[in-house]
């Protein structure tokens, strides 16, 4: 849309009714048009980003669901440890027994002189 000045009267060369063909717009009406659309424009800023604050509460509460799900043994390790030792599985840390037997219940190694009667 291209606008030209003439005199205090603005002539707008894409009309604003379709049945016209040359729409004539005072300056007066042309800032109250300005201003509106300024309005509107602020009014859509606004309501996205209220948007925006909606969705970024709803997905730092879906992560952090995401995260009370995981085991507390996944929870508590290096993100490198996780990838490393697991190649990031969280069914392979699953499987992992979570309990540590104490030294005292571990079968104790079968002394030297025993080994060589056994090799007999």
């Amino acid at each position: 849309m291209s606008i030209y000045n003439h005199e205090d009267t603005l002539y707008l060369r894409e009309p604003l009714y379709k049945n016209s063909s040359i729409s004539l717009v005072k300056s007066s009406d042309y800032n109250a048009i300005i201003e509106n659309f300024d309005i509107e424009v602020r009014d859509k800023i606004r309501s996205l980003e209220n948007q925006l604050r909606f969705d970024i509460d709803e997905l730092m509460l879906k992560a952090e669901c995401e995260i009370q799900e995981l085991p507390t043994k996944v929870k508590n390790m290096k993100l490198k440890d996780f990838i490393t030792k697991y190649n990031g599985d969280i069914s392979k840390v699953a499987l992992e027994p979570t309990f540590d037997f104490p030294s005292s219940l571990r079968i104790p190694e079968i002394p030297p002189a025993l080994k060589k009667l056994l090799k007999k």
